[in-house]
């Protein structure tokens, strides 16, 4: 299951994208992308979520599973995003230099076979400055 609405960020602007980028079975594999708004159209960013090695550039990521939802609060991206053994997780990103935000941290909202949803590794970056 994919979110099929979009969240808008009613102070910026901008627009969080759940998208499947493989499905095999039960298990997918997902991205989030903000569409920035731009005088002359958008810009889009990808949502990094880190794991166990640390990315090699702006656009690569880490998978979500399955997105259930996206909303802004307050400025933050909440993700929220389970497995087919259950699992559920709600991933938290900051606003940060880049549209996508800063990976600020995970709850895990149901445990499953698999682990929980939350990423292995990949520590939350401190809360950036808005000076």
């Amino acid at each position: 299951m994919i979110s099929t609405e979009p969240a808008i960020d009613p102070q910026s602007g901008q627009i969080a994208i759940g998208v499947i980028l493989t499905e095999c079975v039960d298990v997918q594999q997902s991205a989030v992308f903000i569409l920035d708004p731009q005088p002359d159209g958008y810009t889009a960013y990808r949502a990094q979520l880190p794991g166990p090695r640390p990315l090699p550039d702006a656009f690569s990521s880490y998978g979500f599973s399955s997105i259930f939802a996206l909303q802004y609060w307050d400025g933050n991206l909440l993700v929220r995003h389970g497995s087919a053994d259950g699992s559920e997780a709600m991933i938290i990103f900051t606003p940060g230099e880049s549209p996508a935000g800063v990976y600020a941290g995970c709850v895990q909202l149901q445990a499953g076979e698999g682990g929980g949803g939350c990423p292995r590794s990949g520590m939350p970056q401190p809360y950036p400055s808005r000076d």
